[in-house]
């Protein structure tokens, strides 16, 4: 299953440069995807251009198994069907650091996040560069709005993303 977004016509809805935060570059950050000791702050990013685009955006970083960490930006996207949408980049990265598993069977994959496992889909092609958090994730992190900065936050303290219960 896909994320569809339709426009009033019924055509899908690609993902454009300007749905992306000022500064991303081919649709991230430009320090994501790269190793680190130390993670980052996590960043709530509420993209806004008058008339044109309302998104958020989280940087987060993701606990490798050998201690380090890599730094990720997603789309919190309430109408995606899934629990998380990676990147062509951001699969190759996790599946480098052992942190993917395959279930050729049933041709799945999935990942840990806090002790369970979660479903991971790779990014269909028209939001391909972004990597994707769906609602049944956001709900899972306890997602809250807010009317003012940072706009969103969880109800659940993730200081970074990995396996361990934080």
């Amino acid at each position: 299953m896909s994320i569809v977004v339709m426009n009033q016509a019924g055509g899908k809805v690609a993902l454009r440069p300007e749905d992306y935060p000022l500064g991303y570059s081919n649709g991230q950050h430009p320090g994501d995807y790269i190793e680190t000791d130390a993670p980052v702050a996590p960043e709530c990013i509420y993209n806004h251009i008058r008339g044109k685009v309302n998104g958020l955006w989280w940087r987060v970083s993701w606990k490798l198994h050998d201690g380090k960490f890599i730094t990720m930006s997603f789309l919190l996207h309430t109408g995606a069907p899934r629990h998380m949408y990676l990147s062509a980049e951001a699969l190759k990265a996790l599946e480098k650091a052992g942190l993917m598993v395959e279930d050729t069977d049933l041709d799945l994959d999935d990942t840990t996040l806090f002790g369970r496992k979660c479903p991971v889909e790779p990014t269909p092609a028209e939001h391909q560069p972004a990597n994707i958090i769906g609602l049944k994730l956001l709900v899972r992190f306890g997602l809250q709005l807010h009317s003012e900065h940072p706009c969103v936050s969880c109800s659940a303290d993730i200081p970074c993303l990995g396996a361990a219960v934080p």
